[in-house]
């Protein structure tokens, strides 16, 4: 009787530990999981495709060149911008000729300055960023020191909210996201 409860106290308590490990593990993983979404967006190589660029905005100017990239705006769960699970965005980097670059700069400037948030800049924008920006006073925002432009002449459904900053003599940094 006495060996049986002994092996009755071990099967449990290891099962106990067992168990502890395996909630400690999911956890774990599901902070991993969070952290490679974020680390995903500031790691991933810009695209540079202008035909696929032009089938998610539009454009009634031919950039030269591009740099672009799509974000997860789950990414940056923000209550305050009522974005979803659902809600996605596109910074671009756009070259433009002289021509198109003044056609562009004559438009009205959108009245609403959409800040790029901190969190989805990808690396390959962040000397960009860091030259023609600053960083709001809650750290989650750049906030443009460059010309804003309007953004609107990009928008395609559902990509619909967005700016576009001059940030060169040549080139516009677009970001649109959904809304």
């Amino acid at each position: 009787m006495n060996i049986m409860r002994k092996n009755i106290f071990s099967v449990s308590f290891y099962l106990t530990v067992t168990v502890i490990f395996i909630v400690l593990v999911e956890g774990c993983s599901e902070k991993l999981k969070e952290d490679n979404k974020t680390m995903a967006a500031s790691e991933a190589p810009a695209k540079t495709d202008l035909e696929t660029l032009k089938k998610l905005l539009l454009s009634p100017f031919k950039p030269l060149s591009s740099k672009w990239q799509v974000v997860a705006l789950s990414q940056y769960n923000s209550a305050t911008f009522n974005l979803g699970p659902d809600d996605w965005g596109i910074i671009a980097l756009l070259e433009l000729s002289s021509e198109d670059l003044e056609k562009l700069k004559a438009m009205k400037p959108s009245v609403e300055v959409v800040h790029v948030p901190k969190r989805l800049v990808p690396s390959w924008l962040t000397d960009v960023l860091n030259t023609n920006f600053t960083i709001s006073d809650t750290q989650d925002f750049y906030v443009p020191s460059c010309p804003v432009l309007t953004a609107e002449p990009f928008f395609k459904s559902p990509l619909l909210s967005g700016s576009a900053f001059l940030v060169s003599d040549k080139q516009i940094l677009i970001y649109l996201q959904t809304r």
